[in-house]
This record gives structure tokens, C-alpha cells and sequence, in this order.
């Protein structure tokens, strides 16, 4: 998993480079963008509800740029 500070500039780059993955944020536990190889980007959270016993969920906020 790759950590670092998500920027636009971070942004940007991930984009151009058809990098499919996530970058996981250094600051916010849990918060993270997710690319693929088109191009498109969303951000995501993930998180377990019950314990480290429980399975990892991940819940989409939503994509990068205009509606």
C-alpha cells in the first residue's frame, strides 16, 4: 500500500501515469484515492465496524472533478 500527502499535484501525476492502485493517506487513517487505468479517480474510505476480527469495508465518497 502506498502512503503519501494527497495533493493535486499527487493527483495529477497518478493520472497521467495509467497507474491503477490506491494512494493512502499519511495524515487521515482510512481516507485514500483510488485510480484506474483510464485515468478516472474517486476517493475512498475504509474501515472495519466490530474489531480487527471484522472484515474491511471500503465506501466510495465520490470522484474527482466536476459533477
Amino acid at each position: 500500500m502506498a502512503t503519501g500527502k494527497i495533493t493535486k499535484r499527487t493527483l495529477d501525476a497518478l493520472q497521467t501515469g495509467e497507474v491503477e492502485g490506491f494512494l493512502w493517506d499519511e495524515d487521515l487513517k482510512g481516507f485514500g484515492l483510488r485510480t484506474t487505468s483510464s485515468g478516472s479517480a474517486s476517493y475512498v474510505l475504509q474501515y472495519r465496524m466490530g474489531g480487527r476480527e471484522s472484515k474491511t469495508r471500503r465506501y466510495t465518497i465520490g470522484g474527482h472533478g466536476s459533477p
